[in-house]
């Protein structure tokens, strides 16, 4: 069983499925969103990648080996038609009065990363939606609603008509980790794609 979120199971999540299912064909995939399922698991995945605030301390959950894989910082996204579309970073205060579209509903790691930084900037961000998840975000910001913040994993492919912008003083941060049960960690199909995961996150440039 392996539990992760929307924009890792996007990116990173395809070419660790391809590389373990060529080395162990008999193996399947039972894939859970942490983020978005709304009864938890009754056992622990047995390898779940999980999210947490930059600014917080570590999340150690019990019975697992946990391992940071990196830090993923949140970008302005806007339409390439918008002021800043251009800039090549931009202040968290600078976008204040501008209307928010916040991509998670939630109390994820990412939403309090954002609202940490916004605080730190002295700002009060004007939302004017809040989605269950990036793509109706998306869809607001291209048709001229508003601006939304997204995590690096979210923006490696946006839809056409839209960029990302980075961010500063200060940048909203999530820290993205493995953690594997410890019963499991020795077994064959389980150490090999928690290698091909932290492969695959090296290979993105994320860490």
């Amino acid at each position: 069983m392996f539990s992760g979120f929307t924009s890792f199971h996007e990116t990173l999540l395809p070419p660790v499925v391809d590389s373990v299912v060529r080395t162990f064909p008999t193996i399947r995939f039972e894939i859970l969103d942490n983020e978005r399922d709304s009864a938890p698991s009754p056992r622990l995945p047995d390898i779940e990648i999980r999210s947490e605030a930059g600014f917080a301390a570590a999340t150690e959950v019990p019975g697992t080996i946990r391992t940071p894989l990196f830090d993923d910082e949140f970008h302005l996204v806007v339409p390439t038609s918008h002021h800043l579309a251009d800039a090549s970073e931009v202040p968290l205060a600078e976008i204040s009065e501008e209307r928010w579209i916040d991509a998670e509903s939630r109390a994820t790691a990412g939403m309090s990363a954002i609202r940490h930084a916004c605080a730190a900037a002295g700002i009060s961000p004007r939302v004017i939606a809040r989605s269950e998840g990036h793509y109706a975000a998306l869809a607001l910001v291209a048709a001229g609603h508003g601006i939304t913040l997204l995590p690096a994993l979210a923006v490696l492919s946006l839809p056409v008509g839209l960029t990302s912008v980075a961010l500063t003083h200060p940048v909203p941060s999530r820290r993205v980790c493995m953690h594997v049960v410890e019963q499991s960690a020795h077994l064959p199909h389980i150490s090999f794609t928690a290698d091909e995961i932290i492969a695959q996150a090296e290979g993105f440039g994320l860490v």
